[in-house]
């Protein structure tokens, strides 16, 4: 769990976790500076839960996703969740994804990269729901990526529903300054070493909605006017981050980058017809 000035919510999410069917995880919190009480909140459920909660620590890393990216290289584990301050976790999360990620390897064999990921149900701050599913909202059709070659088509997975094995991780736990999120760079690293992206088939946790998130719910389905122009004006930006990332990767020219871009947009125009 990465934290900063988390603490309106963070109890929530981490009682959450206590709440799991499946009880064999250990959580390892690192805070990015908060000046809040976060880390006095973390910090509590450390010493109360010594056998389940770890506060590792480390200079802060100033943003988000290297916060992620860099716990992994403080933690060994045979499999690894990120986990996001201001969410809840459905009861069965854990034990849902672990099944199928044991179903996958037994398939698949063990030495393959794996992440298992799901759908969210978008709440508002109250945790009523807004949304029993964001990757209709906001046009996510994780059944058109196969390839490394697909991940043109940005990122289909959300950093906090995943659980991934210790393959994943070490393609992905080395990382360069053109990561976008850390989401996106685990997808594409597990990707571009031949890995699987498994989607589970109902969501695994509450989506809060806030005003503060990182990255939020956005509904892509009936924009407004002013929604259409802002997403023509951090389209290109998006896009050009996106890519420099994919061409850390090796990815290949820009050319391709929208051939496979364009690829994508017919096949989801396709669906939604």
């Amino acid at each position: 769990m990465a934290t900063y000035n988390g603490d309106k919510y963070l109890q929530e999410q981490i009682d959450s976790l206590l709440s799991q069917t499946f009880t064999d995880w250990h959580l390892y919190i690192h805070d990015d500076g908060s000046n809040d009480n976060t880390f006095a909140i973390i910090k509590e459920y450390a010493e109360k839960y010594s056998k389940k909660v770890t506060i590792l620590d480390y200079p802060s890393q100033h943003c988000a996703w290297r916060n992620f990216l860099s716990m992994l290289k403080e933690v060994e584990s045979n499999y690894y969740m990120f986990c996001d301050q201001d969410d809840v976790w459905l009861p069965e999360k854990i034990e849902t994804e672990y099944k199928a990620m044991k179903m996958l390897e037994d398939e698949k064999g063990k030495n393959k990269p794996i992440v298992i990921y799901s759908d969210l149900i978008v709440t508002d701050s109250q945790l009523n729901t807004l949304s029993p599913s964001l990757w209709k909202i906001a046009g996510i059709y994780p059944q058109l990526i196969h390839s490394f070659n697909d991940m043109a088509a940005n990122t289909v997975i959300s950093g906090c529903t995943t659980l991934f094995n210790t393959d994943a991780k070490s393609v992905s736990c080395h990382y360069t300054d053109n990561v976008t999120m850390h989401d996106a760079w685990l997808a594409c690293c597990v990707m571009k070493h031949g890995g699987i992206l498994h989607p589970t088939e109902r969501p695994t946790m509450l989506y809060r909605q806030h005003g503060s998130n990182t990255l939020g719910a956005q509904d892509v389905r009936h924009p407004t006017f002013k929604q259409r122009i802002m997403r023509y004006l951090t389209s290109y930006d998006r896009n050009k981050r996106h890519y420099m990332m994919l061409r850390d990767l090796s990815y290949g020219s820009v050319f391709k980058y929208i051939w496979y871009r364009g690829i994508n947009r017919i096949r989801i125009w396709g669906m939604v017809k």
